[in-house]
């Protein structure tokens, strides 16, 4: 990975460049950004330069050996940690036993997310960690002199997923051995143990700007309405990725009867509609989801701000200036906290057709609650 692989992001291409040229790296850096960002990608580049033969101003020279090793991850100086779930009962895992497929996986998608991650290792319903173990590892591996480059490097994607047995590591952050970098990598700060993360300096990434996602989808040759992926995305590129994969047209159309079904208090439409919506296939149904919250947070601008301009399409501007009116506060806040409640079970693989049913009732529910016999 190279830094002219990475799009967008250029104020934080040239602040990681002069780190480099003025030898002011800090031992333990944190980059945190929000999912998609590009986070992982950065590192790699960042990496990559760090230890290129050939550097230039700008950029690894990409053709040393440095440079093809680190781009495979197989360089024997760049050492990875990240969330692993045991395979066997009584197994202790690591991150050695999935690094064959951490390799294929994230030279396949640098923007790889934790989801894409735990469905690539099998865990279904299992949460991944950075275990005890997987600390013993890094404090043997980073005990020993570098192989080839003067400089050792550990990459820690998502230590969110490390409890209490980080503190283990305390020491050699605070103190580590000449050379050595940590590199975290997170989209939860708050959620790492306070002690390590007093230990680091923080590198912010922001999330793509829109303008960004589309051109990057159009230069790997992904076709359709690249301007409405990219708004739902929301700057994750990763979520833009699936969203040009699994990319229903009728979005629009699912939601406005299932609105329709929702308000007119339909209990059997609903439950054909659940029914026809579970068989979609979950990133399918979870782009819908994704979809509807970015309509409903359309309507709320819409309701709220004088003269707001609707950015979606034709049909969807439409419906968004006749719902409006209909639907209130209280029915939004309803259906944003079920949405993202239903988006986490889908992902947990709760069956779709029950959750999505459960979800409908919960709606209907609200606009009984908010309504009378009024229909639209």
């Amino acid at each position: 990975m190279q830094f002219k692989d990475i799009f967008g992001q250029k104020e934080t291409i040239h602040f990681l460049l002069e780190r480099v040229k003025k030898g002011q790296i800090p031992h333990a850096q944190l980059f945190s950004g929000n999912p998609g960002s590009g986070k992982l990608a950065m590192t790699l580049a960042f990496v990559q330069y760090l230890l290129c033969e050939n550097k230039s101003d700008n950029d690894s020279c990409g053709e040393c050996k440095s440079c093809s090793k680190t781009s495979k991850l197989i360089h024997p100086d760049v050492h990875f940690s990240f969330p692993v779930i045991s395979k066997k009962s009584g197994h202790k895992p690591t991150s050695n036993d999935f690094m064959e497929t951490w390799r294929s996986e994230v030279v396949n998608n640098p923007h790889i997310s934790y989801i894409d991650w735990m469905n690539a290792i099998g865990a279904e319903n299992k949460q991944g960690n950075i275990t005890k173990e997987e600390c013993k590892s890094i404090i043997q591996k980073l005990s020993l002199k570098p192989f080839e480059s003067s400089e050792k490097v550990l990459i820690m994607w998502l230590p969110e997923h490390l409890g209490k047995e980080g503190n283990t590591l305390l020491k050699l952050i605070e103190e580590p051995p000449a050379h050595t970098f940590f590199i975290l990598i997170t989209e939860n700060s708050d959620a790492i143990l306070p002690t390590i993360l007093s230990r680091t300096q923080l590198v912010k990434i922001n999330p793509y700007k829109p303008t960004d996602v589309v051109d990057h989808l159009r230069h790997l040759g992904i076709e359709g309405d690249l301007e409405s992926i990219a708004f739902l995305a929301n700057g994750n590129f990763s979520e833009a990725l699936h969203l040009a994969e699994h990319t229903d047209n009728d979005l629009t159309e699912k939601f406005i009867i299932w609105m329709r079904h929702s308000f007119r208090r339909d209990v059997p439409k609903l439950m054909k509609w659940s029914d026809e919506m579970g068989t979609k296939g979950r990133e399918n149904i979870k782009n819908f989801l994704t979809y509807c919250l970015s309509v409903l947070r359309e309507i709320t601008a819409y309701k709220m701000i004088p003269n707001y301009t609707v950015r979606l399409g034709k049909e969807e501007q439409e419906f968004v200036s006749n719902f409006s009116g209909v639907v209130q506060f209280a029915n939004i806040e309803v259906l944003y906290k079920g949405i993202n409640e239903c988006i986490g079970q889908i992902e947990r693989n709760a069956n779709p057709k029950l959750t999505l049913f459960q979800l409908s009732l919960q709606v209907r529910d609200s606009f009984l609650e908010t309504h009378k016999a009024q229909l639209f």
